[in-house]
């Protein structure tokens, strides 16, 4: 209910000099704000809900300002306006509406009210408009006669000396005051008030008076005479010191809340933040002001209810109360934490809800806390069944393990010897036959006739032929073997395209087809290891020579972007369609009974694992009866090339590669976890159409050189290399992390990392330091 004060009641602090004041307005909230600001003020004040009871009070008391709302339940503000002028003409008028108009303020003034103001209405404002409106009512009293409630005097700006005044200031200054300059004693002050009155036609000043009273004087008039209200604003001045000391403390205790804490307004807006609420967004309180609560929390542009989802502050708005919520928010740092979100509302003078008051408490901990307690219970629970069998079937597997290790042991020795063997027994005389067919062929041991040099050269070339095939026997083994290993050196692909190509002229002019070379103008640099690279740019250009009996074989080598590509072409009988799928397989010969030159299946296969050794890839294109062509890519020399082999890898695809890093801190027990999920990594899997292929990297603190040892003192650490485009990248990373299990409380950090030719070493082992969650 509105406090109705009765006739001649005054709740105020000093009920002689306060001027009475009438609230008329059916909002309780905001009539009960209003009185009880004018009241600290030292103003006295009647309420009423509606125009009988506003009728009724300005029947009962002397009122001096009445502040009217345009819209009544029993009338309008325009006709309470008429009433009152009519009952007491010397009562001031102020209108405060929430939908007024020109029309309507131009009818109000006609009617006589002082002033028309909308809603909402800072409260300084209206009370200046209130002081104003005394001020005018004392003017028309004093043309009309003696005041004996309002403290007020007139006097003269130039002099300074008080023609007259109102006996209710003696009653306030208990002292009869004939000069202005003892109203205000200070020079500066008095100057300032008076400079003002000259410029503006009013001026308000605060005194002090030695009895410690706070006196406001508010003076209207010109350079001939002014009038000064003088009010006792003691009560008012204790009110806001002890408003801002309460002020003063609620500001530390908002910026130091551990609690994220922001004040949010209806349009979604954060006004204000403390530093733990900007600290969990990565933002610093000023940037979290003027941005949308949604934006900075889930990082979306529509508020959380266009989602699907409960939002808090809509809530609020709707029912006016506190709402709490439970909220899956991403931090800063990338974590996923469990916020549980109170709204509550903030509401204006007038009762109306403007801003939500925001507190964010982390709950992450307590949740994951309980989840885990559960899930060990379950599995502490499941352990202690499986233990038992395990050790039993364990003990069987031990001596299994045991006897077959001991018969691999014995079948390894013997394939490596078997292999040395037939190094030694068949390299070393076919070296002899051909040294010494050479010998005869070229005439060094007598003269040869012309069918006998054709014989030669037929033996001479069968000869190296099954060099070759022996060759690629050999090393097709050690390929699947894994004890192939790689030198890698600065190597200028175009000049070994060029020599390769001079290498197989003479095989191509007995052939009776043509071989060229188009190389680049410039050198193409690549980190490789010479030898292998030779050996597969050979097999290709072999296979094209053999298949070819007309036409042309040509070479060319280029770059293209960050890699470079060498084309072997041909114009021989091509590849079925049904036979491309299964061209790199080892052993594979093509149809039977097709005509055409035969081998061992093994040279394309061992071109393309050669090639895939040092970072590389092999492709072709092939129409039966057109020709073929071959393509070769390697990764130009570069800083992230480089950087594979010092650890331990061959270097990246030609493209886009990532560097998966795996940081496991000392003690956690994840090392078979970090195994099994490299093997997991390294499982053949394809991304449009773009193999990704994982390989287990060394641990940094023992395998790598001094240098990179020293640049990363960390704990052991794992770098898996990966090829192919971002999404397989992410594909393998996700696999990798399902491979190790665990949250990410108990996860080791993972990192992936794009490399490219510009990339930097130095950035790369800084990245594998911090090493946060990929």
């Amino acid at each position: 209910m509105l406090k109705e004060a009765p006739a001649g009641t005054w709740t105020g602090t000093n009920p002689r000099a306060g001027p009475l004041i009438l609230l008329v307005d059916d909002n309780t909230a905001f009539i009960e704000t209003l009185a009880d600001r004018f009241e600290a003020r030292g103003y006295r004040v009647i309420t009423a809900r509606d125009a009988i009871h506003a009728r009724e009070a300005v029947r009962g008391h002397t009122v001096e300002v009445a502040v009217l709302d345009l819209t009544l339940p029993d009338t309008n503000g325009l006709e309470l306006l008429s009433t009152i002028r009519a009952r007491s003409p010397t009562t001031e008028v102020i209108i405060l509406t929430g939908h007024g108009s020109v029309a309507t303020a131009v009818k109000a003034m006609s009617r006589g009210a002082f002033s028309y103001v909308e809603k909402p209405c800072p409260f300084e404002r209206l009370y200046v408009l209130v002081v104003r409106a005394l001020a005018r009512r004392s003017a028309k009293m004093e043309a009309a006669g003696p005041n004996d409630t309002l403290p007020w005097l007139a006097y003269e700006p130039a002099s300074g000396h008080v023609t007259t005044s109102g006996p209710a200031l003696g009653r306030l200054l208990a002292d009869h005051l004939d000069r202005f300059s003892r109203l205000l004693p200070d020079p500066a002050e008095r100057s300032r008030h008076l400079s003002a009155l000259r410029l503006t036609g009013h001026a308000v000043s605060d005194v002090m008076r030695p009895d410690g009273r706070r006196l406001r004087v508010c003076s209207y008039g010109d350079e001939s005479g002014a009038r000064a209200i003088v009010l006792d604003v003691t009560a008012e001045h204790r009110h806001h010191a002890e408003s801002d000391r309460l002020r003063r403390h609620f500001e530390t205790l908002f910026e130091n809340l551990p609690a994220g804490v922001a004040i949010i307004n209806s349009d979604y807006v954060v006004t204000r933040a403390n530093q733990a609420f900007a600290r969990c967004y990565d933002l610093s309180p000023v940037e979290a002001i003027g941005r949308r609560c949604h934006d900075i929390i889930h990082g979306r542009a529509t508020p959380c209810h266009s989602h699907g989802e409960v939002c808090p502050i809509k809530n609020s708005l709707a029912t006016g109360a506190t709402v709490r919520v439970l909220h899956r928010h991403r931090h800063a740092d990338g974590v996923i934490r469990d916020i549980e979100a109170t709204v509550a509302p903030l509401c204006d003078d007038s009762g109306t809800v403007v801003s939500f008051i925001t507190i964010l408490a982390d709950f992450t901990a307590v949740k994951r806390t309980q989840a885990e307690s559960e899930e060990k219970s379950r599995r502490l629970e499941e352990l202690n069944r499986r233990l038992r069998e395990q050790q039993e079937h364990q003990g069987r597997l031990a001596a299994e393990l045991t006897r077959r290790n001991r018969e691999l042991v014995q079948a390894n020795t013997a394939k490596d010897e078997f292999l040395s063997t037939v190094s030694h027994e068949l390299r070393t005389p076919l070296t002899a036959i051909c040294e010494s067919i050479n010998l005869v062929a070229d005439g060094t041991l007598g003269a040869v006739a012309e069918r006998q040099a054709r014989f030669l050269g037929l033996a001479l070339g069968n000869t190296r032929r099954l060099g070759d095939t022996i060759n690629n026997l050999l090393d097709a083994s050690r390929l699947k073997a894994g004890r192939v290993e790689c030198r890698p050196a600065p190597l200028d692909l175009a000049e070994l395209t060029a020599n390769v190509a001079a290498g197989f002229s003479a095989a191509a002019r007995n052939k009776g087809i043509g071989i060229a070379c188009h190389r680049a103008a410039e050198s193409v640099p690549v980190f490789a290891d010479p030898c292998q690279v030779r050996r597969a740019i050979c097999n290709l250009v072999g296979n094209a020579v053999k298949f070819t009996d007309r036409g042309s074989v040509t070479l060319a080598c280029r770059l293209r972007k960050d890699e470079a590509l060498i084309s072997v072409t041909d114009t021989g009988v091509g590849i079925p369609a049904e036979e491309q799928v299964k061209i790199f397989e080892r052993f594979s010969q093509g149809r039977e009974g097709r005509a055409r030159p035969h081998g061992t299946g093994l040279g394309l296969p061992l071109a393309r694992r050669l090639i895939e050794l040092n970072g590389g890839r092999l492709w072709f294109e092939s129409t039966e009866g057109t020709g073929s062509s071959f393509h070769l890519a390697l990764p130009l020399d570069s800083p992230a090339s480089r950087l594979a082999w010092l650890l331990g890898q061959r270097p990246p695809a030609p493209g886009r590669s990532w560097l998966l890093l795996i940081r496991a801190d000392p003690g956690t027990g994840l090392s078979a976890r970090l195994d099994d999920a490299c093997r997991l990594a390294a499982e053949p899997r394809r991304t449009q159409d773009t193999p990704v292929t994982a390989v287990p990297g060394c641990h940094l603190t023992g395998s790598v050189s001094p240098v990179a040892t020293q640049a990363v003192p960390l704990s052991p650490t794992l770098a898996l290399l990966l090829t192919g485009n971002e999404e397989a990248a992410c594909a393998a990373c996700r696999r990798v992390r399902e491979g190790i299990g665990g949250d990410d409380s108990t996860r080791p950090g993972l990192r992936l990392v794009p490399l490219s030719a510009g990339t930097d070493v130095a950035d790369l082992l800084a990245a594998l330091k911090e090493a946060p969650n990929a």
